[in-house]
């Protein structure tokens, strides 16, 4: 009798470890799995700071030719030949024309500057000498990460078009502005 209540005993104590066994390898496998998801988490928001801070690196020039490739088709994966995109930034605003050279009909468009964006706001067109006009636009914000990448896969062009890129000091929130005013 003794000899079978000593086998019990031996035999729980060999279950219950087991059982703690597969306890424990429950919590290490949902410790793991907790560690790869912060990982894969920490990744990400690296690759998207590295994209952020590729893009900031970026010329004046090029970012401007990015940020107006949202909202005039001219710019969007364009050298720009035949035409000279204007731009000036003022605070957390940039001021962007695309200018053929000659005529009316080139909008200024005003696009807000943030730390991992950038969001068209509003537009201005001199639809003849004497009318200024809204412009309709899509004000979806968009990801520099996402510019940077749009721009990694066409750099030959947005590199190309550097030439035809001009700081224009006149654009900025007083004339801008004032042609909003003018809107009848």
């Amino acid at each position: 009798m003794k000899k079978i209540a000593l086998i019990l005993t031996l035999l729980f104590l060999i279950l219950s470890a087991c059982g703690d066994d597969e306890a424990e390898t429950e919590k290490d496998v949902e410790v793991k799995e907790e560690a790869e998801a912060k990982e894969k988490a920490e990744a990400k928001a690296k690759e998207m700071n590295d994209s952020i801070n590729n893009f900031d690196n970026l010329s004046q020039a090029i970012k401007a030719h990015l940020a107006t490739s949202i909202v005039d088709d001219r710019a969007y994966a364009h050298d720009l030949t035949g035409f000279t995109l204007y731009y000036n930034i003022e605070g957390d605003n940039l001021f962007v024309q695309v200018h053929s050279g000659a005529g009316v009909g080139h909008p200024v468009y005003r696009i807000q500057l943030d730390s991992d964006s950038i969001t068209p706001i509003d537009g201005v067109v001199n639809v003849s000498a004497a009318n200024i006009e809204e412009t309709t636009l899509n004000s979806s914000t968009i990801s520099k990460k996402d510019l940077y990448n749009h721009y990694s896969k066409n750099k030959d062009v947005y590199e190309a078009g550097e030439s035809n890129v001009e700081h224009a000091d006149h654009l900025n929130i007083e004339y801008y502005e004032s042609m909003k005013d003018e809107i009848q």
